[in-house]
């Protein structure tokens, strides 16, 4: 049920000059950025009576949390600190607002 709220590309990486002669290597992977966050492995999921938890755990919670609002994270711990844009990863589209809408006022009924 969850899927990607933006419908657009992200961001493009910037290009630096120690990767000029590679451009293009990532997109002949044909790997989607963070292709691996959207398998089981990486997500935690709790449930009581009255609600329940997807989402992320570790340090994949830490990389995911930072990309989804667009936060400042170093690279690495001596590497320089980047502000990373924005790129929604996980949350839900109007389609699945409206079938939550629906089964609510159904259940409620």
């Amino acid at each position: 049920m969850f899927t990607n709220i933006s419908c657009g590309r992200y961001t493009p990486r910037k290009q630096h000059k120690e990767f000029k002669n590679k451009q293009g290597r990532i997109k002949k992977q044909k790997a989607t950025m963070f292709a691996k966050l959207r398998t089981n492995a990486h997500m935690k999921t709790s449930a009581d009576a009255n609600q329940i938890e997807v989402g992320f755990y570790g340090r994949v919670a830490r990389i995911a949390r930072v990309h989804q609002l667009g936060l400042r994270d170093r690279v690495s711990n001596t590497g320089p600190a980047i502000t990373y844009p924005k790129r929604d990863l996980i949350g839900f589209s109007e389609r699945d607002w409206e079938l939550i809408k629906a089964s609510m006022l159904k259940f409620n009924r």
